[in-house]
């Protein structure tokens, strides 16, 4: 567990806490990140099933 604080910048939103940590690529896993419902709880998310587009954005 890390804390930290994530900021993205294209959704002008900051969130801190307590964050799990793992190194997902060395695991062989081709994402750099996880996100969940801790982060996902702030915004829309649409998923595109016929490109694999995920958009997030403001509610």
């Amino acid at each position: 567990m890390y804390l930290a604080h994530i900021h993205i910048p294209n959704l002008n939103f900051t969130i801190y806490g307590a964050f799990a940590g793992v190194d997902l690529i060395a695991g062989g896993q081709r994402h750099y990140a996880l996100i969940g419902r801790t982060f996902l709880r702030y915004f829309k998310m649409t998923y595109d099933g016929l490109t694999g587009d995920v958009t997030l954005s403001a509610p």
